[in-house]
């Protein structure tokens, strides 16, 4: 299981992990970034939480859902998984 920290329940696994629970306009301790946990997408902008999100949507309309693209059953990821696989044979 291990220790991660909570943004608006989602559960990431990222920075120093110190069982904490944080909420949107906080400061947080990690990188600017998305980060895709099972539970939802998060949006951290100059070290501050800005945005949760339950999935995402591409320009296409296609809605990729946070556990879909985490256990490579997105298209995309798929893709990306069998180019990899061609590279290292």
């Amino acid at each position: 299981m291990g220790v991660y920290d909570l943004y608006e329940g989602v559960q990431l696994k990222v920075g120093p992990c110190e069982l904490k629970s944080f909420k949107v306009g906080d400061t947080v301790p990690i990188l600017d970034g998305v980060y895709v946990g099972y539970e939802g997408i998060v949006v951290i902008s100059g070290c501050i939480f800005v945005a949760r999100f339950a999935n995402l949507e591409t320009k296409w309309g296609e809605v990729l859902d946070p556990r879909a693209l985490l256990n490579g059953k997105n298209p995309v990821i798929r893709a990306m998984i069998k180019m990899a696989e061609g590279e290292n044979g």
